[in-house]
This record gives structure tokens, sequence and C-alpha cells, in this order.
């Protein structure tokens, strides 16, 4: 598969993310695939948004209906991915990601790493005693 027809096909997986599941809260300024008490998520979501470029949900859907879409979406997208000759070997799966993307989803990586250490260390120095003691 070229990277041109893998790109399209990323294009028109976003476009339909964007159309029926991506928008912001209501009454906020925070994306609806963001964890709202996340700095870290709620930048994500903003940059994947300015990355993306698409028009996004008026009225984006929550819980089981926004899960039921995106499964549906992204398995159409790998279908057709699979079934124009695109290989599942590591160097292949890393086109999936859109490239600009990926700065992005390290960063926020990162930022996690960070943020379970520094709990970690929060429960070292603060142990919570078993229930009951």
């Amino acid at each position: 598969m070229t990277t041109s027809l893998l790109k399209e096909l990323r294009i028109e997986y976003h476009k339909k993310l964007c159309r029926d599941i991506f928008g912001l809260r209501d009454g906020t300024t925070v994306y609806s695939n963001a964890d709202s008490t996340s700095p870290a998520s709620v930048d994500l979501a903003q940059g994947m948004a300015e990355i993306i470029g698409q028009p996004i949900c008026a009225n984006p859907p929550t819980g089981q209906k926004a899960g039921s879409l995106f499964t549906h979406y992204t398995k159409e997208f790998l279908d057709d991915s699979f079934k124009r000759g695109f290989r599942s070997d590591r160097q292949n799966l890393l086109w999936l990601l859109s490239p600009n993307l990926r700065p992005l989803l390290i960063r926020y990586l990162g930022q996690i790493e960070s943020e379970i250490h520094n709990q970690k260390d929060y429960f070292r120095a603060n142990p919570v005693p078993p229930p009951g003691i």
C-alpha cells in the first residue's frame, strides 16, 4: 500500500470521527475526548483538533454511543487498510498514526509517566493504611 493511499484512508477516518464524535463539551472549551481534570489530556485533545483541522461535531455523543461509533469507524479504517494491502509489521503500523500527531502523543505519554512517578513518590511518603485499621 502506498503512503498516499493510507493518507487518504486516514483523512476519511478523521473526517468521520470529527463529524460524528469529536467536539466541545457543552458550555466548555474542552474537547469530548479529553479528561477535563487532566491538563495534559486537555492539551493533547486541543493539539489533535488543530492538527486534524476538520470541522467538529456540534453535539458530540457521550458514553457508550461515542465508544460504539469510535469502535465502528476504527474497525472500518483498519479493515479498509488491510484489504488494500497494508501489512501489520511494526514499521507499517507507525503509519496508522498521523506523522503530525506522533510528537504530541510522545509528549503526552511523557507527561503521564511523570504523573505516575509523582503519584508513586506521594504514596511512598504517605502510605495509605489498610481499611479498618
